[in-house]
């Protein structure tokens, strides 16, 4: 999402590999597919804006209004999903009102999964996008129809996708979002290893695994069974440890929830007048490995609604 302010420093900005300007809504499906592929895979870290109803060379607003081509955001997804991805890519469609025109921006999220590509030949008069070729966007040009991204480009693509490169905690938390990707080891169900890459796993802490009972208000009488317990989780890389993360059991080990952090609020001038509120990062390394427990009941209704745990998306 971005703001007018924004909005007018990017018409200030020349096309880039994230950022391109059409005075027209695109005429073809194959034309507009083609945009979102290159912008997709271009190599940059932060996400892509194609802005419509904006005068390329002179900046000049003339916006869509009366474009008949013009597709809301439903609509693009229903082609996306129509047009046999290998995945999806992520957009999002903003309208802005500039000198009583209508200028819409789609913004393409950047997403480490690349590369994208069609997995079936899409075809629409005399052009066609090639199943399994991979197109980019070098500069403000894109990869031609009939060309594929050179081979450079494709190899940071995978990397980028597979982790390679990164440290080997860098490379956890990436895991960390594939959560149907880890599995337990045979009859250790507090054990996880990554299914295509066994050497990370997560598991008890050897020389502190031993139940430690814990109380907190955000779990006291929460559940049926009042009793709380603390487990220490170490995330592993081979022998090494790279981080660990406290795990709290509920109602018998029914859940197994993640430690919330704290933030204090004070209520009035009076230091002793606080409330603590309590809350879990999404993206946290804590969050994540709670997801991989099988829960009695929903993970992010069980924070929020029984515990009350405030959910950040981050």
């Amino acid at each position: 999402m971005i703001n007018e302010f924004q909005l007018s420093e990017l018409l200030d900005e020349p096309e880039s590999e994230t950022l391109d300007f059409k005075q027209e809504c695109h005429s073809s499906n194959i034309d507009l597919l083609h945009d979102i592929l290159c912008m997709a895979n271009t190599y940059a870290e932060k996400d892509r804006m194609l802005v419509l109803g904006v005068v390329d060379k002179t900046r000049e607003i003339v916006g869509v209004e009366n474009d008949s081509n013009f597709k809301n955001q439903a609509q693009i997804y229903d082609l996306l999903r129509q047009s046999n991805f290998n995945r999806i890519p992520t957009i999002h469609l903003q309208e802005f009102t500039i000198a009583d025109h209508k200028v819409v921006i789609l913004i393409i999220a950047n997403r480490p999964d690349k590369p994208f590509f069609l997995t079936k030949d899409k075809t629409y008069q005399d052009k066609m996008i090639r199943a399994g070729v991979i197109y980019t966007r070098l500069g403000d040009t894109n990869t031609p129809l009939k060309e594929a991204a050179p081979d450079d480009k494709v190899e940071l693509m995978w990397r980028e996708r597979f982790g390679i490169g990164l440290s080997p905690l860098e490379r956890f938390q990436k895991l960390l979002d594939e959560p149907d990707k880890w599995v337990n080891r045979p009859g250790r169900l507090d054990c996880f290893h990554h299914q295509q890459f066994p050497e990370f796993t997560i598991q008890h802490d050897g020389e502190n695994n031993e139940e430690r009972e814990f109380q907190e208000d955000w779990c006291e009488e929460k559940f049926p069974d009042p009793h709380c317990y603390k487990y220490e989780y170490e995330l592993k890389y081979h022998s090494t440890v790279l981080d660990s993360v406290l795990i709290i059991s509920c109602d018998g080990g029914r859940f197994m929830l993640p430690l919330p952090e704290i933030k204090t609020i004070e209520n009035s001038l009076d230091d002793e007048d606080v409330t603590r509120q309590f809350f879990i990062l999404k993206n946290s390394i804590r969050y994540k490995v709670a997801r991989l427990f099988r829960q009695y009941y929903s993970l992010d209704q069980t924070l929020s609604t029984r515990c009350g745990i405030e959910l950040i998306d981050e």
